[in-house]
């Protein structure tokens, strides 16, 4: 006699509609993902399941939020030629990883002060201007960008540690700083500092230890970077490191958020 065991059986998604507080949806944080060239390759999306998931078991996670008919419902993914595709068909795997979601405090970036060669100006807050050039499709035409997009050619790549720069916080920052193909840079540091805060405020639950009264991310984090879809569809039209979908899980209330955003070059 052989003994059959079934299959666990998937969790349903509920699409929610975006909380007033929303970041995604504030006027002021629209205005400025609009002017860095992000605002109209961003989707966000807002669910609610009704399976309990282990925080380790990310692959059972993904696969039944990518294969769920709510979610491919509600989902696109942009194209080549910039126009949006729905999601259909089974996903056989995600490629993803775990995203460090750590710092309750903005101070990370304190040490951009520090920086030689500067990278802001002292008390103004000015970012400091560079030789104008090209590199991996972003314009680097200041000495913030120049360390975000040259890596260890920068003079300031030693400005953060390799676990600083895995933290979302950080990961979240870079992300707007480079924006997209036909970004509209700041002058200055403050704009790209409060729409990154406001965003991982958007993205993470937090919970209070009851013994230490410390803060803490309640969320684990994951870095979706291409799905094996019978759909024959892909993730992002190009391959891009401002090409990206976290995807963040709030265990206790059961909802899950969504932050897509596809680089698509100008050229």
């Amino acid at each position: 006699m052989t003994e059959t065991t079934e299959a666990p059986q998937a969790a349903i998604f509920h699409l929610l509609k975006p909380a007033a507080s929303c970041a995604f949806d504030d006027a002021y944080v629209k205005q400025y993902l609009a002017k860095w060239d992000m605002l109209k390759h961003t989707r966000f999306l807002h669910f609610r399941y009704t399976k309990a998931y282990h925080k380790m078991a990310s692959d059972e996670f993904l696969i039944d939020f990518f294969n769920d008919p709510n979610v491919q419902k509600a989902l696109e993914v942009l194209q080549p030629k910039g126009e949006w595709q729905p999601v259909a068909g089974k996903v056989k795997s995600v490629s993803s990883s775990v995203v460090k979601a750590s710092m309750t405090r903005m101070d990370i970036f304190d040490k951009l002060e520090d920086a030689e060669p500067s990278i802001i100006r002292g008390a103004s807050s000015s970012i400091m201007k560079c030789m104008e050039e090209v590199v991996d499709g972003f314009t680097v035409s200041d000495t913030l960008r120049e360390m975000l997009v040259k890596g260890e050619e920068s003079e300031n790549y030693g400005l953060f540690s390799d676990e600083e720069r895995a933290e979302f916080l950080y990961l979240v920052f870079k992300h707007i700083s480079l924006g997209g193909a036909m970004n509209q840079y700041e002058d200055e540091i403050e704009p790209y500092l409060d729409i990154s805060k406001r965003i991982y405020k958007e993205m993470l639950s937090v919970q209070k230890d009851p013994i230490s009264g410390k803060v803490a991310i309640a969320s684990p984090l994951f870095s979706v970077k291409g799905v094996d879809a019978e759909g024959g569809w892909s993730l992002f039209p190009v391959a891009s490191e401002n090409s990206f979908a976290y995807i963040s899980m709030d265990p206790q209330r059961r909802t899950c958020k969504l932050w897509y955003h596809a680089f698509l070059p100008y050229w």
